[in-house]
């Protein structure tokens, strides 16, 4: 079983990258349609709950999973890491460097945020799309 958690600020092409796997996808990004619309508010940690939930029950189940989201600092991508190795998973870090249009409309300082905090992950792949 293998868990990919795949990293990258708003517009890299992460959700791009994840379905070429051809696993079971999951990302924050699901849990933010409202009626139809992606909604982009300061509602996170409902949203990382639900993502984090969906992901572990999948890897209790031996599903291989790719979780993409932006996971800009360790303490975001060592949760998942963590994850994977408590249910035995392969673990691989992806980050992924690319600019392409941002199709949540995420505002501008935001990820200008995360490009200022960004922190590496010791061992990550990086794809440059």
């Amino acid at each position: 079983m293998k868990l990919r958690i795949i990293r990258g600020i708003p517009g890299s092409g992460k959700s791009t990258f994840a379905k070429s796997f051809g696993c079971l996808h999951i990302e924050n990004d699901m849990f933010r349609m409202r009626n139809g619309e992606y909604c982009f508010d300061s509602r996170s940690k409902g949203v990382k709950n639900n993502c984090q939930r969906f992901v572990e029950e999948a890897l209790r189940l031996g599903i291989d999973v790719c979780v993409s989201n932006i996971f800009w600092n360790y303490d975001g991508v060592n949760q998942y890491v963590e994850l994977g190795k408590f249910y035995g998973a392969d673990v691989e870090v992806y980050k992924i460097v690319g600019h392409h249009k941002n199709l949540h409309m995420v505002p501008e300082h935001a990820i200008s945020h995360f490009e200022d905090q960004w922190e590496d992950y010791r061992g990550e792949k990086v794809i440059k799309t």
